[in-house]
This record gives C-alpha cells, sequence and structure tokens, in this order.
C-alpha cells in the first residue's frame, strides 16, 4: 500500500505543475494522457483518460486486484464448506443470508484507500484538471470490472460446493451478489466522502450496516417489525 501511496503522490505532483511529458522528479517522461491536463477537452476524453490513468495503476500494482478477487473467493469457498451438504430451509435462508451480507461487508477493507483517494481528488479539482462527472464515472466504470471478477471469484464456489444449482440458476445468484457488492461499494465511498478521517467512515458504516441487516428480515419477520420502522 505504501508503494501504491508513492505513486499516486508522483501521479499528484505531476498533474498538479503540470509538467507534460516530464516525471515530478525530473527523471524522464511520465506516462499520463493529455486529457487529464487539459480541462478543455471532451467529456469523454477526461473518462477515457482518467480509466486509462487507473488501469496503468492497477497493472503497476496488480497485487490489489489480486487480493480482492483472492479474499471474495476465499469467503466463498469457506461458505460452501460449512453449508456443503446443508439442505434445510433454515440452513438455505442463512447462507444465502451471510453470502450476499459478505459481499455488502467486503468493500469496507478498501476504507484507507478510498480516503486516500479523496485527498489526491481534491488536490487535482482545486487544478479544475476534469470534471466531477468524468472522475466519478471513470472509477464506477473501474469498480464495475473489479465486483464482476469478485462476484465470480466468491460466487463460483459457493455455488457448486452448497449445491445450490439444485434450486436455482447460476445468475440468480450471481446478479444479487453483485448487486450486493456495488451497493457496499458505494455506500463505503459517499461514507468516506463525507468523513474526516477513518474511525469516523468506520463507525458510520458499521452503524448503516447494523440498521441494514436488522430491517433485512432474517434476524427479524418483516411482518413483526414496528410500524415506524417499515
Amino acid at each position: 500500500r505504501g508503494r501504491l501511496r508513492s505513486r499516486w503522490a508522483l501521479l499528484r505532483h505531476w498533474v498538479v505543475a503540470g509538467r507534460a511529458g516530464q516525471r515530478a522528479d525530473g527523471s524522464g517522461p511520465f506516462p499520463m494522457p493529455e486529457a487529464v491536463v487539459n480541462p478543455q477537452a471532451s467529456f469523454f476524453r477526461q473518462v477515457g483518460a482518467l480509466s486509462w490513468r487507473l488501469l496503468w495503476l492497477m497493472r503497476r500494482q496488480p497485487a490489489s486486484l489480486l487480493a480482492r478477487v483472492a479474499v471474495y473467493t476465499l469467503f466463498g469457498v469457506l461458505l460452501g464448506l460449512f453449508f456443503r451438504g446443508a439442505d434445510t430451509l433454515v440452513a438455505r435462508q442463512g447462507e444465502l443470508f451471510l453470502m450476499i451480507n459478505t459481499m455488502f461487508l467486503l468493500p469496507f477493507a478498501s476504507i484507507s484507500l478510498y480516503l486516500d483517494d479523496r485527498h489526491h481528488y481534491l488536490a487535482e479539482r482545486q487544478q479544475d484538471l476534469y470534471s466531477v462527472a468524468a472522475y466519478f464515472l471513470s472509477h464506477t466504470l473501474l469498480d464495475t470490472f473489479i465486483m464482476v471478477a469478485a462476484t465470480f471469484g466468491a460466487g463460483l464456489p459457493f455455488y457448486f460446493m452448497c449445491q445450490l444449482d439444485t434450486l436455482l440458476g447460476f445468475w440468480e445468484l450471481f446478479l444479487p451478489l453483485l448487486l450486493a457488492s456495488g451497493i457496499g461499494s458505494q455506500e463505503i465511498q459517499t461514507v468516506c466522502i463525507l468523513s474526516s478521517n477513518s474511525d469516523i467512515a468506520f463507525s458510520v458504516g458499521t452503524s448503516l450496516v447494523t440498521l441494514y441487516q436488522l430491517a433485512a428480515g432474517f434476524f427479524v419477520a418483516l411482518g413483526e417489525l414496528p410500524g415506524w420502522v417499515k
């Protein structure tokens, strides 16, 4: 993570300084698209340039993607081992609830990265290097790619180890898991934008997750919830 931070710092220094074709330390050319340093570029060119930068960072630091997919896959295998052979109604409800809840919670592990990225975003926005929409669209596209890969990693072993193929199609499981992962990722990004540090982000995010779990209908039946909660 330290190497990733140093690369972000180098990128920020280079972009803010506007030294086209030169590294921040003056050591040579730096592979950064011109659209990022040209606020007059079209919206789609800005999105393309920012997406290229994110992909370049991912290529330089593939462990961040591989680790995320590996963690999701590990959780899918562990849940599959625990619920393998369980075919009662309670077990089926429990395994699906835990899997969806896990997909929702795992993005919380990236809180520090989201907070670091916010600082770089604010510094670049002060220079009016690109539009807000271009920044968020490029990050959403990358997050969607990562979430699809991670959901496949978690869903495939879980689906077959729990023998869910006898109850529902794979896409009937994959789409809710992908939705849960996407909601969790967007929620934690929003919390990080509104929070000044990781402690506040964890506290607010945990509180929201607790409310979601209580109102999910698993611990308490929806029909038994008080009227004001509904």
